[in-house]
């Protein structure tokens, strides 16, 4: 199992080791060992030496820890400093053999054998850092620690080695703080959200850092300042799928309070809780107010080189009345709290961490605004709603390829083109980027003004490719062979004819009522699109295919990102597919698509769409209400699907549809705090219910939480009560729909 690098650990980063106490407590006050007659016993001739007395004097009075080991027995004279790296009385081991005061490192490489190898040859030696047993633990026993050393030969009047001069400074607390800081920056470069930042600054804090409150403040994107905390008592979320951070906004950010902070200014005590309060106004709790040893550390970065502006330097700027341009922009601040004074070790570890989370934030900032950036491009290329014909249910999903900020070419589209026919579109541009998904979009347009033209699949797809070919003039992209694949598929729902072309593109899917298998349509691709066909008439570049749906078929689109898979054909894969479609339960196209996502989108290396239609034998009927930002909503919404299946006299279930409703309404209200549309629909036995909001972050996914966890059991809850449901993205926020047999 692999390491986690950031494994909670309550315990202190410096942990102070079990010394002798050298100005009372378990020992006597530090006696005058330095007086002539103490240092007589151990130095006996030697003691009226002057070279002696003036090592012996440079000894006592460091304020680091030395000592002197006289003659071939290495006799240690020592100061207080040292005296603590001691697990014995300093009174019973002064003046001892060093053997016997390290019995139990004597004996170790490195510690004895070089002590008699400097006193032997005369030879200087000096380690920059070096782990050994030397630290006294509170068991009275020894443990591992970092020290630098140095030994240096002693020469008396006469020029012979009469002893040595040791110097030992114990590094143990920064070398730790230099391991933590390297575990937390690893841990950080894989860091691709705020939320992932955050999690890891919370738990780094509260388990290695070993701080009693950690709070996390961002100027996050759109320039609004949002913050999340942690506390040591709580338990962290060890689950595959962790819940994301809590985050609450922030007040109007008051420009006096991050004024103190915008030029990178750390602020402690007092200083800093009234900062924090000041910052949180009156989301501040009594577990704010009541923290002590707190301080706040400026997350800033130098301006940026075209001298843009943040929220930072709007702030300063403001209060200065914008005579002098900040030398910094204000990226947010981490307030870290304890129960006692930071030592050294410490303050230096949280300044490196800063650094290391300043890159961390502004890496994160970047990635989530160009990856929200080409998605709302991508979605708005796509239909935010498909109709609703009569007898027939529909629905499509989009999802990007997993860990890409580029927007893709695959795009479905579903549209009448008179009373009684729907055209159903899929396809992919070849690429990523810019170009494909401008593409996508000509491309979408184009098939849509050619159906309503001359619905026929061979004309539509021949009028699309020769739009195409004419933009190859004037496009590099074009010049350089881009293609695009489709196909193409025209429905009467009322009697089920259905006839499909190919542009390239995998043939539609189909599921026949009852049946345990699906079956590809066996349709004559042509040439992708943009790509010259032979000439002669457009139903032979084309060639159209004529099939039925029942009453109850299942009807599947799909692109490449479901069928092709690395070290596997392309018939293999095409074939597995249809294995699973028809294993699927039921002809419910949303769970169906749903479903497909799931299991293929994060998986995939390419992007994914997917457009499912089912013929209906009826009818069925629908409502739609808008509900406000506020928490009347869910009551709102409760009272109003209660009202609709009353009038429609559906009396199953209702208990399950109205708490299902609850949980989705409050997603809506908490995490995209906008209005959102609820929309019920009823056929076939079947009730469909859907929120859709505005908002701009995630996807609703149902997690696994832990048992002692307060929040995001909705969505499990959701699954549980009905018997179908899913979430995606559109261009204007995220649909969020469940299903129940009624």
């Amino acid at each position: 199992m692999p390491v986690d690098p950031l494994a909670p650990n309550r315990a202190r980063p410096v942990e102070p080791a079990a010394r002798a106490t050298l100005d009372g407590g378990p020992h006597e006050p530090w006696p005058d060992f330095a007086s002539v007659a103490v240092a007589r016993d151990v130095l006996g001739e030697g003691a009226d030496d002057p070279t002696l007395r003036a090592v012996l004097d440079l000894v006592m009075v460091s304020p680091v820890p030395m000592a002197y080991a006289h003659g071939a027995r290495h006799r240690l004279l020592f100061n207080a400093a040292y005296a603590t790296f001691l697990t014995q009385d300093p009174r019973d081991a002064y003046g001892r053999p060093a053997a016997e005061v390290w019995a139990e490192a004597w004996d170790l490489p490195g510690v004895g054998d070089r002590v008699r190898h400097v006193y032997a040859t005369g030879e200087t030696f000096y380690e920059a850092d070096t782990l050994l047993p030397l630290l006294p633990d509170r068991s009275g026993g020894r443990r591992e620690g970092r020290f630098t050393r140095g030994y240096l030969p002693v020469r008396d009047g006469d020029g012979a080695v009469s002893g040595m001069l040791t110097v030992a400074v114990e590094t143990t607390g920064t070398a730790h703080a230099v391991d933590l800081l390297g575990r937390f920056s690893a841990a950080l470069a894989s860091a691709a959200t705020l939320d992932d930042v955050a999690r890891l600054v919370l738990r780094f804090g509260t388990g290695l850092l070993g701080a009693d409150y950690v709070r996390l403040c961002v100027i996050g994107p759109g320039e609004v300042p949002v913050t999340v905390r942690g506390l040591v008592d709580e338990a962290p979320d060890e689950s595959p799928d962790p819940l994301p951070p809590l985050w609450h906004a922030l007040p109007p950010v008051p420009a006096a309070a991050w004024r103190a902070v915008v030029d990178g200014a750390t602020l402690a005590g007092d200083e800093a809780r009234d900062w924090l309060l000041a910052v949180l106004d009156r989301r501040a709790d009594r577990v704010d107010r009541d923290q002590r040893e707190l301080q706040v550390l400026p997350l800033v970065t130098d301006r940026d080189p075209d001298g843009e502006e943040g929220v930072g330097d709007a702030a300063a700027a403001g209060e200065r009345g914008g005579h002098r341009r900040p030398r910094h922009r204000l990226l947010g601040a981490l307030v870290v709290g304890h129960d006692g004074p930071v030592a050294l070790a410490e303050q230096l570890l949280l300044t490196g961490c800063v650094h290391v989370l300043v890159r961390a934030v502004q890496r994160a900032r970047r990635l989530e605004e160009e990856r929200s950036v080409a998605q709302v491009l991508q979605r708005s290329l796509l239909p935010d709603t498909l109709p609703q014909p009569e007898r027939m249910l529909l629905t499509g999903r989009y999802e990007p390829a997993p860990g890409t900020t580029d927007v893709g070419g695959d795009f479905y589209d579903a549209f009448e083109v008179s009373e009684d026919r729907v055209a159903l579109v899929i396809g992919d541009a070849m690429g990523h980027g810019v170009v494909a998904a401008s593409v996508m979009g000509q491309v979408r347009t184009a098939v849509r003004a050619a159906a309503l033209t001359d619905p026929a699949p061979a004309s539509v797809l021949a009028a699309s490719s020769a739009l195409l070919r004419s933009l190859e003039a004037s496009s590099d992209a074009f010049s350089a062979g881009f293609f695009v694949t489709v196909t193409y598929v025209l429905v009467d729902p009322r009697t089920g004819t259905a006839c499909t072309a190919s542009a390239g593109h995998a043939p539609p899917l189909v599921r026949r009522a009852g049946e345990a298998t699906a079956e590809w349509v066996d349709v004559r691709p042509g040439p992708p699109l943009g790509v010259a066909a032979p000439v002669g008439p457009s139903e032979d570049q084309h060639p159209a295919t004529d099939f039925e749906l029942g009453v109850g078929d299942l009807l599947l689109l799909v692109t490449d990102g479901l069928v092709e898979r690395r070290h596997e054909s392309l018939t293999t894969s095409m074939a597995r597919l249809a294995e699973e479609v028809g294993a699927a339960p039921g002809d419910d196209p949303f769970r169906l698509c749903s479903d497909l996502i799931d299991r293929y989108a994060r998986t995939s290396g390419d992007d994914v769409a997917v457009l499912a239609a089912t013929r209906t034998g009826s009818a069925y009927r629908s409502a739609r209400t808008t509900l406000p930002t506020e928490h009347t909503a869910v009551r709102a919404a409760r009272a109003w699907v209660d009202a609709c299946l009353d009038s429609w006299g559906v009396p199953a279930r209702r208990d399950d549809v109205l708490l299902a409703v609850s949980e989705l309404v409050t997603n809506a209200v908490v995490h995209a705090r906008t209005s959102s549309e609820l929309s019920v629909r009823l056929g076939e036995g079947r009730l469909l219910v859907t929120v859709a909001d505005h908002g701009t972050k995630g996807r609703a996914v149902a997690r696994d939480v832990p048992d002692e966890a307060t929040r995001g059991r909705g969505l499990r809850l959701v699954a549980e009560l009905a018997d179908a449901w899913g979430s995606q993205r559109t261009s204007s926020g995220q649909r969020v729909w469940f299903e129940v047999t009624v």
